[in-house]
């Protein structure tokens, strides 16, 4: 069974506010930095955003902020990141965590290039409909899932997947 490609590549746009003791000869690396600090590893409204993957595309020169009188500049950032968003019917493998009477709990690390904890959740009644055995699976066991639904919270670090055995 073949796995389906959740990651993808997304060019966003956003306004950074960037204090005058960060402003530097390189101001481009200031942007990444900070850039990098407020969304690697972390759920953004278009899913997970996967550690190393933020690139700088464009940028706008930077607008001193004259309301609040604190120094600091405005720049309006466009760049490029790999996002994990695992879509409705995509199939993918995890391994078992837990098993109980609602179902199974199964995480899917993918380690390596691209780290991304998602975790599966695999009511009970949807290997009903598939007619699986749900009584042979056991901890630490690789299944594969059909995605039924995705939700991730702004600013978590894992994704939640509800899946359906396959």
């Amino acid at each position: 069974m073949e796995e389906s490609n959740i990651i993808s590549s997304h060019i966003l746009n956003r306004d950074i506010i960037v204090p005058p003791n960060i402003i530097n000869r390189n101001i481009d690396t200031s942007l990444n930095n900070i850039l990098k600090k407020r969304i690697e590893e972390k759920c953004i409204d278009v899913g997970y955003v996967i550690k190393g993957s933020v690139k700088i595309v464009n940028r706008s020169h930077g607008l001193y902020d004259k309301y609040n009188n604190d120094g600091n500049f405005k720049y309006n950032i466009d760049y490029n990141v790999l996002i994990c968003r695992p879509h409705k019917e995509d199939i993918i493998s995890c391994v078992v965590e837990d098993t109980n009477k609602a179902g199974i709990i199964a995480n899917k690390l993918i380690t390596g290039k691209y780290p991304i904890n998602i975790k599966v959740i695999i009511p009970t009644e949807y290997f009903k409909v598939n007619k699986v055995d749900f009584s042979t699976v056991n901890i630490g066991d690789t299944i594969y899932c059909q995605v039924i639904a995705t939700r991730f919270k702004y600013n978590d670090n894992s994704v939640l997947v509800i899946a359906r055995g396959i």
